[in-house]
C-alpha cells in the first residue's frame, strides 16, 4: 500500500518554511569559542567588543546595547555588527547565546 504524502503545515498554510541557516548550526555553549576564535579577523573596533564581553560575560547579558557600546569604547552600531560577525542575528540573539552558553558551564561545573 502506498504512503500517504506528508505535507509539511506551512506549506499548507501558504506560508514560507524558514530553513536553519548556517549561523544557527553551532551549539549554543559554543558562542564564547566562536568569539575567541574571530577575534584576530574581526575589526579593531570589533575586537575591542569581543574583549569586553570576554572580559566579563555576565555584565554583557545584562548590559543594555549603549552600556555595551560604552564599556567597549564603540558605537552602538558597532556592537550590532559585532553581533552578526560571529554569527548572531542581532545584540539581542548574542545575549541569549552567552546567557545559554553560561548556563551550559555552570551545569558542567
Amino acid at each position: 500500500m502506498p504512503r500517504a504524502k506528508r505535507i509539511h503545515p506551512a506549506k499548507a498554510a501558504g506560508t514560507a518554511v524558514s530553513t536553519p541557516s548556517r549561523r544557527d548550526a553551532f551549539v549554543a555553549g559554543d558562542i564564547i569559542s566562536v568569539i575567541r576564535q574571530s577575534a584576530p579577523s574581526l575589526s579593531p573596533s570589533e575586537q575591542r567588543v569581543a574583549m569586553a564581553l570576554l572580559a566579563d560575560v555576565e555584565f554583557a547579558i545584562h548590559a543594555s546595547n549603549a552600556e555595551l557600546a560604552r564599556s567597549a569604547r564603540v558605537s552602538e552600531p558597532t556592537v550590532t555588527r559585532f553581533s552578526r560577525s560571529v554569527g548572531c542575528r542581532g545584540v539581542r540573539d548574542l545575549k541569549v547565546r552567552l546567557a545559554q552558553a553560561m548556563a551550559v558551564g555552570r551545569i558542567l561545573r
